[in-house]
């Protein structure tokens, strides 16, 4: 296939598929400034839960400032930026990796449901977020069935 023709392909699948593809996803994000926005705003949500929510009850300041930086890594990999965030297999399975017991339906429901708000509070365009709500729907059912099988 020559470069002409190959370049074209991609040009099509991008018009079909804007994101997904390559670092699409992580640039409409805004980057690392833009998913570190994200995560800021998820745990703001997280924090102002009742203090008798598990998600809050089962980790420690310290642990939240750590799953912070995981969960930083692991969206910036996901959505496709830089290789130095896609190291390991290890960093792409961190949101079930930062819940030490079992997940409940209710904790995924509380988890999605402050992630979703969270990327809707962002300036994303509405072509994004609705693209970003589906796959993060997605990422929290993975997540859901991977502490299932622990």
């Amino acid at each position: 296939m020559s470069k002409i023709s190959k370049n074209a392909d991609t040009l099509r699948i991008r018009d079909i598929m804007p994101y997904g593809f390559e670092d699409t996803s992580f640039q409409a994000a805004g980057g690392v400034e833009g998913i570190a926005r994200w995560i800021n705003t998820f745990f703001a949500l997280i924090e102002a839960l009742p203090e008798d929510n598990i998600l809050l009850q089962s980790t420690t300041s310290e642990d939240r400032a750590k799953s912070k930086r995981r969960l930083n890594r692991f969206l910036s990999g996901w959505l496709g930026g830089p290789s130095k965030y896609n190291r390991s297999i290890y960093d792409l399975r961190i949101p079930a990796m930062n819940i030490i017991h079992s997940m409940t339906m209710e904790e995924k429901d509380t988890w999605l449901s402050c992630m979703l708000k969270a990327c809707t509070k962002q300036p994303y365009s509405s072509k994004f977020k609705h693209y970003l709500l589906a796959e993060i729907e997605g990422l929290a059912e993975q997540m859901y069935e991977a502490m299932q099988e622990r």
